[in-house]
């Protein structure tokens, strides 16, 4: 197993987490609503939805996801209203 590479700066996602962000705002984009745990852990490649979870929560915890409420079960809300 090999270390995983933090980022100096707290706030700033691994680089897991990035690739976890850059998939969200793409979802969001094109579906114009945030994606649920399950959409994550099939768009990400994941087993389970442990994994999305912890994730999202390291994201949330850093600033960079916040809470949504546009759709039952959803997550994450990255879209910017407009």
């Amino acid at each position: 197993m090999r270390p995983v590479r933090r980022p100096l700066d707290p706030t700033e996602p691994t680089p897991r987490q990035a690739a976890i962000l850059a998939w969200i705002t793409g979802y969001c984009l094109k579906h114009h609503a945030p994606p649920t745990l399950a959409e994550i852990a099939k768009g990400m490649g994941m087993s389970g939805r442990s994994g999305p979870l912890c994730q999202v929560q390291a994201l949330r915890a850093k600033g960079l996801l916040a809470e949504g409420i546009l759709r039952p079960k959803a997550v994450v809300y990255t879209c910017s209203g407009g």
